[in-house]
C-alpha cells in the first residue's frame, strides 16, 4: 500500500481523470468476487496485496480530489478524514455482523455489490462534472 502511495505521489497522470477511478473499483468488485470463491491462503493473499494496492489508489484520490481547488485546505482534510473514519468503523462493523451471521462468503459478496454501487455513484458524479465543464465551454 505505502508503495502505491509513494509512486501515485510522484506521478499525476491520474489527476482529475475518474476512468482510473472506475477500473479501481471494477478491481475491487472482482478482488471482492475471488475472496469469495477462493480458500487457498496463498491465493487469499495475492488478492489482498491487490486489495492493499487499489485501497491506496482511493485513499490518495480522496485525498487529492479533496482539497484540489481550495486555498484553506484545514476543513477539507478534516472532513475528508472524519469521512473515511466513519466508514471504516461502519464497515468493519457491518461487514463482522454480516461475517457472523452469513459466513464470510456473504461479507465478500456484500463488499462487491459495495464497489458497484461506488461505481456508479463515481459515474453519476463524472457526468456531472462532464455536463458543467460542457455547459461552462471548457470542454468540447
Amino acid at each position: 500500500m505505502s508503495s502505491t502511495l509513494v509512486f501515485m505521489g510522484r506521478v499525476s497522470w491520474w489527476h482529475f481523470r475518474g476512468n482510473q477511478m472506475v477500473i479501481g473499483a471494477l478491481v475491487g468488485v472482482v478482488a471482492a468476487v475471488l475472496l469469495a470463491c477462493t480458500r487457498s491462503p496463498v491465493m487469499i493473499g495475492c488478492i489482498m496485496l491487490i486489495v492493499g494496492v487499489i485501497a491506496a489508489q482511493g485513499y490518495t484520490n480522496s485525498l487529492f480530489h479533496g482539497v484540489s481547488g481550495v486555498q484553506v485546505k484545514t476543513w477539507r482534510m478534516a472532513i475528508h478524514e472524519m469521512i473515511l473514519n466513519a466508514g471504516y468503523i461502519l464497515g468493519c462493523v457491518s461487514g463482522g455482523i454480516a461475517y457472523g451471521v452469513f459466513g464470510i462468503t456473504f461479507a465478500y459478496l456484500v463488499s462487491a455489490v459495495i464497489f458497484i454501487i461506488n461505481i456508479l455513484v463515481i459515474g453519476i458524479l463524472l457526468n456531472v462534472m462532464r455536463r458543467r465543464e460542457f455547459n461552462q465551454g471548457r470542454l468540447s
